[in-house]
């Protein structure tokens, strides 16, 4: 008799939810599980899996779980409940905490018994996967040095301000697409689009859905609060074409969780002159890559956090990890548990051109101010022939106006329009405004 590889002492368990045991026994066995309050059994099936559920519980720090089946008898102990993250991606998503410079300080000072993490153990398959590897830990110095930096940071923010248990689920794999962590069902809608990735026989974990497969599905029978997602990088060359994308698997992890709600937060991908990643790149592929990330948010209960000043020195994998992780529990406070301030950048609502003058109005927008106090920069016009110019911008009533004297029947407007722009626009949270371009 066994339980599922990651069912062990440290985990944790969503509050107020079921709390779901798997594994297997002998075909036919009745297997009893009990924690402090309840008992509950089952019976095995044919081939020894067995499933079944304790009551929700209240959030509590550590809890003991006992399990009995044909005369073998495991314990969970110190198992904790409260809040559950599924974080996952490509590598700025798994970029651990030992290979963030200068951040030794964060390191030393990681020791929280009631932050739980756990870290999937790479795999790729053609079949979605009742189980997968990985170990549970509570947080120390030595079991975050290999952990998710940004899921870390996330996870250490969001037990400052809930003040209950977290528990971290870390699924990365470095330079994956997208592909491959869609459900087989959201991958096959898509598929007149991505003929392009029938199954590679050389390098399986591209095959689509079988990252999710193995390293996603297994979990999927566990309550999770949310889900934190950073990807992109390796799709940039997909431009319009990721939006769908992202919005399949959105809607594909929600089918698979049984919950039509669940909250998804994904991170924009940082500044950066992608053009040797992508072959015959536009000349604003990272821009419209932007434009179709900024589009999913159309999908209720969505978020997005901008990385556009986390990356001050242009790398592939920015070190600014805490920060980010940082606004995605900030993201996360404000959007799932109603607490804390503004959260969310400016983003484009429209705009009215009157005469040689174009009012910008956001979503977002309290608090409107350049990071400088000067007026804000990065703004720009064209008119009929399509030729954009920088426009001198104000700011009035959280709105911005521009006017250019090179363009004195403006047409078109845009701003951050380049793929390492300087953040010419912040709101009261300091949250810089997402580039746009309208028309488009």
């Amino acid at each position: 008799m066994r339980l599922a590889d990651y069912y062990g002492d440290h985990m944790l368990f969503q509050r107020d939810a079921p709390m779901p045991l798997s594994g297997w026994s002998l075909p036919g066995a009745r297997v009893v599980a009990s924690d402090d309050r309840a008992t509950v059994q089952t019976t095995a099936d044919a081939a020894g899996h067995w499933r079944l559920q304790l009551p929700a519980h209240a959030a509590t720090p550590s809890v003991t779980l006992q399990v009995e089946s044909s005369g073998h008898r495991l314990l969970l102990r110190d198992v904790a409940v409260g809040e559950l993250w599924f974080a996952a991606g490509q590598s700025n998503m798994a970029w651990p905490m030992a290979w963030i410079e200068g951040r030794g300080a964060d390191i030393a000072a990681a020791r929280d018994p009631q932050l739980r993490l756990l870290s999937v153990a790479p795999a790729a398959w053609q079949a979605p996967l009742a189980d997968a590897a990985g170990t549970w830990h509570a947080t120390t110095p030595q079991t975050v040095r290999d952990f998710s930096a940004l899921a870390y940071h996330f996870g250490r923010h969001l037990r400052d301000a809930l003040d209950v248990p977290v528990g971290l689920i870390h699924a990365g794999w470095g330079g994956s697409r997208i592909e491959p962590w869609l459900p087989a069902e959201a991958y096959a809608e898509l598929a007149p689009s991505n003929a392009h990735l029938a199954e590679n026989p050389h390098n399986r974990s591209h095959a689509p859905a079988a990252l999710y497969n193995a390293m996603v599905h297994p979990f999927t029978t566990l309550p999770v609060r949310g889900v934190i997602w950073y990807q992109g990088e390796a799709n940039l060359a997909d431009g319009p074409h990721y939006g769908p994308k992202l919005e399949a698997l959105i809607e594909g992890w929600r089918e698979a969780w049984a919950s039509p709600s669940l909250p998804f937060l994904f991170a924009q991908i940082a500044p950066l002159d992608y053009t040797p990643y992508a072959p015959n790149p536009p000349p604003d592929l990272l821009q419209r890559f932007w434009e179709t990330q900024v589009d999913v948010l159309r999908v209720p209960g969505t978020g997005l956090v901008s990385t556009l000043d986390l990356n001050p020195d242009r790398e592939l994998h920015p070190g600014e990890k805490r920060e980010a992780g940082e606004r995605f529990a900030a993201l996360a406070l404000q959007q799932v548990y109603g607490i804390g301030a503004e959260a969310q950048s400016p983003r484009y609502r429209r705009h009215r051109v009157d005469g040689a003058q174009v009012r910008v109005e956001w979503l977002h927008e309290q608090g409107l101010r350049s990071p400088d106090g000067g007026p804000p920069q990065g703004f720009e016009l064209a008119g009929a022939d399509g030729v954009f110019h920088p426009a001198q911008a104000r700011i009035d009533d959280d709105a911005v106006v521009l006017t250019s004297e090179r363009v004195p029947q403006p047409q078109r407007v845009r701003y951050a329009w380049q793929a390492t722009p300087a953040v010419g626009l912040v709101n009261g949270a300091g949250l810089p405004a997402l580039p746009f371009r309208a028309p488009r």
